[in-house]
């Protein structure tokens, strides 16, 4: 029985994993390529980037590393030692917003200690055992929320196993004998009702941010391009990130990492594209290309071709 669920588990995983399989050969050529090494490499040894987490780290780290191995081995005391010191800070940062509300973290972590205390139920302790191995494996890799949903969704149903179990647990107590049994209900729905009225105040906050932080700008800039360029499938577009070139299907360029306009046109006459992408990301990323925020301040050299005012968006061709 064991084995035929075994097998329906790997069957239904394959198939839920299939296209980013199939997307991962036509792009890298095999269907298990994995560069997360790289992400390792930026979390181990940060003073070979800066403290640079982000592209700029990863693709300067892989002109060093090429496998995991490469990156255990450059510096194994080092790397074992900055691993158990991002396994605490990646631990904690679970604990707060807004990955889980501070109740949700807290109840659900006394949860997961009360579930290995108790050692009733197989089912839970599997899933303990899961969430401790997933820690394990991200604590490889630097914190970001994104990455621990699955930890969050723990947290979530350990908390309500704790308040379920809390009047059987407090009924050993001498407080809470027979006659406080009203007691143990209200306790528990109060704590229900707070980490509820909590989670949806701060559920409606978050989700008001994000509808005000998403990048309309990018479809209309992907329109823009389209429309301009009705036949062309093969523009190369310089971007912070992949989004504008692929939903304008055309060609990503990384922003190259440049630390001045002189050098920016040096590299442009080096490596020609159709179109240069600045906002938020890329001023960020690259504070020496300040002036490029606004088209009056732009060198001549550099068009504005289209102008988003808020979030400011603008999209340059080369004139060299």
């Amino acid at each position: 029985k064991r084995l035929i669920l075994a097998t329906v588990f790997l069957v239904v995983f394959f198939l839920a994993a299939m296209p980013w399989f199939i997307a991962n050969y036509r792009h890298n050529g095999s269907p298990f390529y994995n560069a997360n090494y790289l992400n390792m490499a930026t979390l181990f040894y940060p003073e070979l980037v800066g403290g640079e987490v982000t592209q700029d780290g990863t693709r300067k780290m892989g002109e060093q590393f090429h496998s995991f191995g490469e990156v255990v081995a450059y510096n194994p005391k080092q790397a074992v030692i900055r691993y158990f010191f991002n396994l605490f800070d990646i631990f904690w940062k679970s604990q707060q917003s807004p990955l889980a509300i501070t109740w949700v973290g807290i109840i659900g972590f006394l949860g997961m200690l009360v579930t290995f205390i108790d050692r009733k139920s197989k089912e839970v302790k599997l899933l303990l055992l899961i969430a401790l191995a997933y820690l394990l494996l991200m604590g490889l890799n630097h914190w970001e929320q994104r990455y621990f949903f699955f930890i969050g969704v723990c947290y979530a149903g350990f908390a309500a196993y704790i308040i379920l179990r809390f009047s059987e647990i407090s009924s050993q107590i001498k407080f809470f004998s027979k006659d406080h049994t009203f007691a143990r209900i209200i306790i528990s729905v109060a704590l229900v009702f707070i980490i509820w009225t909590h989670s949806l105040v701060q559920a409606k906050g978050s989700f008001s941010n994000f509808l005000n932080d998403h990048p309309y700008e990018i479809p209309a800039a992907a329109k823009f391009i389209q429309s301009s360029n009705p036949a062309s499938h093969s523009l190369k577009i310089v971007a912070r990130k992949p989004h504008l070139p692929f939903i304008a299907k055309q060609n990503w360029i990384f922003f190259p990492p440049v630390k001045s306009l002189d050098e920016l046109k040096l590299w442009l006459e080096k490596n020609p594209v159709d179109y240069i992408a600045i906002g938020k990301r890329e001023l960020k990323s690259r504070k020496e290309l300040a002036p490029l925020g606004d088209p009056k301040t732009a060198p001549e050299w550099l068009q504005a071709a289209w102008v988003n005012d808020d979030p400011k968006f603008i999209l340059y061709k080369p004139k060299l």
